[in-house]
Parts: structure tokens; C-alpha cells; sequence
């Protein structure tokens, strides 16, 4: 099996899977929306498409995540709990556990509440921690307890695909 060539480029077979996962489509994984009303303001924004994620030993909750960006803003991570009245402080409340066993910390810009809403900044920095090794999993932090989502490979994997793109690509002038 190693040893099947790509009969066009005489190149091995694996080799040809690993170069077409290194190059995404950043156009197909987002898309442009032009709302009334966002949580960021009232400016269009782009963003991709949700992860709907259960709770690590739940069986009935679970949360939404998305990566969007707005004109003339930073990218952003939106974050919905929702389990019923899930108070969100205004502090470093979404953790990401990386492969290595590294924690990494986004703060909440979004007011306090108890809608289970988050929406975190991601600078340029937190791209390239979150990008150099795969997400394990994504805990957010509440007042009550923490909730944590086990991600898979393959979420992983569109996460950064996704977070590398939002940064390259989508540059509003």
C-alpha cells in the first residue's frame, strides 16, 4: 500500500494526500453575512460554519462553537452553552487543551452573562499557538462548573484550517 505512486506525478500516493490537506479553500469554509444585528455590532462579518459539539460526559447539552471576523475587527471565537441558565463571566473563560498537554486562555469581551454566550478576540499570537500543535479539546469556564468538548481529529484539524485562513485570507481594508 506504501508503496502505490500517483500514476500522473509519479510522486507516492501519501505524499499526494498530505500536500491536498495542507491546501484549503479558504472561500468554500466561510461565508459573507450581512445581519441587522450581531453581537459585535452592526457591521457584515464573515464566518464559518458551526461546530456543534457535545459535552464531555453529557448525554442531553451541548454548545455551539464559530469562527467569524468583522469589518475592520480581529476574528473572533462565538461560543453558545446550552445548558439552561449557564453564567459566563467576563474573564479568561475558554481554555484550549493542545495534544503537547498545553493550555492556552482566550478572555471574554462579551459582557457577564447568563445566556451561555462567549465571544473571544483572537490576535495573531493566539493563531499561531492554537495552529502549531492539534486541539484536544475546548473547556469553557462558567461560575457553576466547567464544560468541556472533546474535539476530533477531523475538527481539529478544519479549526485550524479555519483559524489559518480567517488570519491570511480575510483582510478587511
Amino acid at each position: 500500500m506504501f508503496s502505490q505512486e500517483n500514476k500522473e506525478s509519479g510522486m507516492p500516493a501519501d505524499s499526494t494526500r498530505i500536500i491536498a490537506e495542507q491546501s484549503v479553500d479558504c472561500g468554500a469554509l466561510f461565508t459573507l453575512k450581512n445581519q441587522k444585528f450581531d453581537y459585535l455590532g452592526k457591521r457584515p462579518y464573515i464566518y464559518s460554519a458551526p461546530y456543534y459539539e457535545m459535552i464531555f460526559n453529557s448525554k442531553r447539552n451541548y454548545g455551539v462553537f464559530q469562527l467569524g471576523r468583522g469589518s475592520g475587527r480581529r476574528p473572533f471565537l462565538y461560543i453558545k452553552l446550552f445548558p439552561f441558565n449557564t453564567c459566563i463571566k467576563n474573564d479568561e473563560v475558554v481554555e484550549f487543551l493542545l495534544v503537547n498537554g498545553s493550555r492556552y486562555r482566550l478572555k471574554n469581551i462579551y459582557d457577564a452573562n447568563c445566556d451561555g454566550v462567549s465571544i473571544s478576540e483572537l490576535k495573531p499570537k493566539d493563531v499561531k499557538t492554537l495552529t502549531k500543535e492539534e486541539i484536544s479539546s475546548v473547556k469553557v469556564l462558567t461560575f457553576e462548573k466547567d464544560y468541556e468538548f472533546r474535539l476530533s481529529h477531523e475538527d481539529a484539524e478544519r479549526m485550524q484550517a479555519e483559524l489559518r485562513c480567517i488570519i491570511k485570507r480575510f483582510k478587511y481594508r
